[in-house]
């Protein structure tokens, strides 16, 4: 059972262990900037475009098996450390999204974003786009991939 890292250097070496860094800070910074527009940065809105965002991400980059590999460790490790069950499912519903959205999507942000206009993503108590996104806001790299 490899790490993800392991995985990434595996199959990339060291400039995929950077890649993917500054891929997860991306997403990072594309949820804080989702979360000051809709909120949920914890199990909502923000929270599931930023699984999106990530795994689209990791799927332009690694392909869709390795992205979705990087996705189950992340969350076994969640679980790990006593994440609920209903916290993975989510997380894992929302990074099956992304990669598809990796494999279809010319932009991770607005495919994503488009995801979460439309209720194709997922939420604890499910998520309403009672506050649609327009464009791209915030300061984040995130809208540049």
């Amino acid at each position: 059972n490899m790490t993800s890292g392991g995985l990434i250097y595996a199959v990339s070496g060291v400039p995929g262990l950077i890649a993917a860094n500054s891929i997860t800070n991306s997403a990072y910074q594309f949820g804080y900037d989702m979360d000051a527009i809709v909120g949920g940065a914890h199990n909502g809105a923000a929270d599931a475009m930023r699984h999106c965002y990530l795994m689209c991400r990791m799927t332009k980059t690694f392909g869709s098996t390795i992205a979705d590999v990087i996705g189950k460790n992340h969350e076994a490790a969640g679980d790990r450390q006593g994440q609920p069950a209903k916290e993975r499912i989510m997380d894992l519903k929302n990074n099956t999204v992304g990669i598809a959205c990796g494999d279809f999507s010319a932009k991770c942000s607005d495919a994503c974003i488009e995801k979460y206009n439309t209720g194709q993503l997922f939420g604890l108590d499910g998520i309403k786009a009672d506050n649609p996104i327009k464009a791209k806001q915030g300061s984040s790299d995130a809208s540049n991939y």
